[in-house]
């Protein structure tokens, strides 16, 4: 008895498992019932994040220095080319106060400790609550808030009384990284 041997490629059977979608390249087109009304790519930075006021009228952006904008949502118009917090560190975490008066921030900084601190050399965080008036237009100095123990921001929360912040994420890995959780009541 020979042995036959091919190349060629195997039909698909009935019984053959269809490919699963993610192995189709390129990805098929996006669903055609969304659509795009504006990209806005204006700026530079490593942020990336947005919160909508409470009456849904104005959408709050955080995109990195000097290109923090503020979206009317019933027109689109979009402000931009500006800094939430001027002088301070990279903004991450906006949450906004349930009246839509206050936007909180995170304001993110690092440094590395050395030789001769009182902490162990290496990476250090601190992040600064800030509070900006959205009325105003401008930081409220007073509010700022200083957490005790949260270094690197993950998120920030509001409480439904407009004045509990919960600000979560990691204690500095100058004392070994872990999990931290400061609760700060205005």
């Amino acid at each position: 008895m020979s042995a036959r041997s091919s190349c060629a490629p195997t039909a698909r059977t009935p019984t053959s498992p269809p490919r699963p979608a993610w192995s189709t390249w390129p990805p098929p087109p996006p669903p055609t019932s969304l659509t795009t009304v504006r990209t806005f790519t204006e700026g530079h930075g490593a942020g990336g994040s947005a919160v909508l006021s409470p009456d849904g009228s104005t959408l709050y952006g955080i995109g990195g220095s000097d290109s923090d904008y503020i979206v009317d949502t019933a027109t689109d118009t979009v402000t931009s080319g500006f800094h939430f917090a001027p002088g301070h560190g990279s903004l991450r975490a906006p949450v906004i106060s349930p009246d839509g008066r206050r936007l909180y921030v995170v304001s993110q900084s690092s440094g590395i400790m050395g030789p001769g601190t009182p902490f162990p050399p290496g990476p250090y965080y601190s992040s600064v609550i800030l509070s900006y008036d959205t009325e105003a237009g401008a930081l409220v100095p007073a509010e700022a808030a200083y957490p005790p123990s949260v270094g690197l921001t993950a998120t920030l929360s509001l409480g439904p009384d407009g004045h509990t912040l919960y600000l979560a994420g990691d204690i500095s890995p100058t004392v070994g990284v872990r999990a931290g959780l400061d609760i700060i009541t205005r």
